[in-house]
């Protein structure tokens, strides 16, 4: 027997992404695994303007949000344990300053609408059909921020309500942006609270909307993380420590995957050349101001001039900073 695992086959796809094409990522970890190693490669991506989120219907009402533009006032906002949060945002945005919170949550949110008006790409990953709804205000929150279960209702989402949500949005979307296209992922990470079984059980939900969005909809995708993760890399040595997210080799080996499956040999190429500038930035030597480091950065600060020529339109400045204020 020459083979000893469950390799999943990527297939190249209609739908190709350039360090010129805008992606927009939402939802759960694989958003910004992929989303955020894709900024390192000088990609126009933009990560999770809430935060991450997990479940569909809080997805669909970020994008929603970030169409209207709405802008997020105090009244937004309510106060617990000496924080300022929204519960449509994740707690990474909590501040004890109301007005700092505030700040962050706008500045996030006008960057975002004006990339969800030029994007090629949104990418969503769905994480849970589990939802939690406020009682108070009977609405879905994308994060409860420790506050007491009694505080919210708890809800299992059915994949025809899923369906429906999503196809709406993206007709929406394409009123104002005929030409974007969806990229759909389930995350593989597991919702231990549920359970086994009820994390298993949200899964399934989540595949057989993601299955019907597609089938409906023009040019929306799949990319099989999940697949990936608990078929292909099917052993605990590719999970953290807590046995839940992937590790760094699986996020790797996903990506290659990815990159497999949704870009062409010139993209790759370039990824290439940008991975070693992110590998450069990330050395950290014993002497940094010895002969040698000087050396290193004189090299590096060549490399990064010459890519500035080779591609005009990607942005150095902060390798170049860097580099030239080290020497």
């Amino acid at each position: 027997m020459d083979t000893f695992r469950t390799i999943i086959n990527i297939h190249k796809q209609d739908l190709q992404i350039t360090h010129e094409d805008p992606v927009l990522f939402l939802g759960s970890c694989f958003a910004g695994n992929i989303g955020k190693r894709m900024q390192l490669l000088k990609f126009k991506a933009r990560v999770n303007p809430f935060g991450v989120i997990f479940n569909p219907s809080s997805v669909a009402n970020s994008v929603r949000l970030l169409a209207e533009g709405k802008i997020f006032s105090k009244e937004d906002l309510f106060l617990f344990k000496g924080l300022w949060s929204c519960f449509n945002h994740h707690g990474s945005f909590s501040n004890p300053d109301p007005n700092a919170c505030l700040d962050e949550i706008n500045k996030e949110l006008t960057s975002g609408t004006e990339m969800l008006k030029q994007c090629k790409v949104i990418s969503v990953t769905f994480g849970t059909a589990w939802i939690f709804k406020h009682r108070e205000s009977g609405t879905v929150v994308a994060n409860c921020h420790k506050l007491p279960e009694s505080s919210f209702s708890r809800q299992l989402l059915k994949p025809e309500e899923i369906v429906k949500e999503y196809s709406e949005l993206i007709k929406s979307l394409r009123s104002q942006n005929p030409e974007v296209k969806l990229l759909f992922t389930v995350s593989p990470v597991r919702h231990l609270r549920d359970g086994m079984e009820g994390n298993q059980f949200s899964k399934s939900i989540l595949h057989m909307a993601v299955r019907k969005i597609i089938e409906d909809n023009e040019n929306c995708f799949y990319f099989p993380a999940y697949e990936i993760m608990m078929d292909d890399l099917r052993d605990y040595r590719f999970y953290d420590e807590d046995m839940v997210h992937p590790n760094k080799q699986a996020i790797d080996y996903i990506w290659e995957r990815f990159e497999y499956a949704f870009m062409d040999k010139n993209t790759k190429a370039i990824n290439q050349e940008m991975a070693k500038l992110v590998s450069a930035m990330s050395h950290r030597p014993l002497h940094p101001e010895g002969n040698e480091f000087r050396v290193f950065c004189e090299t590096q600060l060549k490399f990064v001039r010459d890519l500035k020529t080779k591609y005009p339109d990607l942005s150095f400045e902060k390798e170049e900073n860097y580099f030239s204020r080290s020497i």
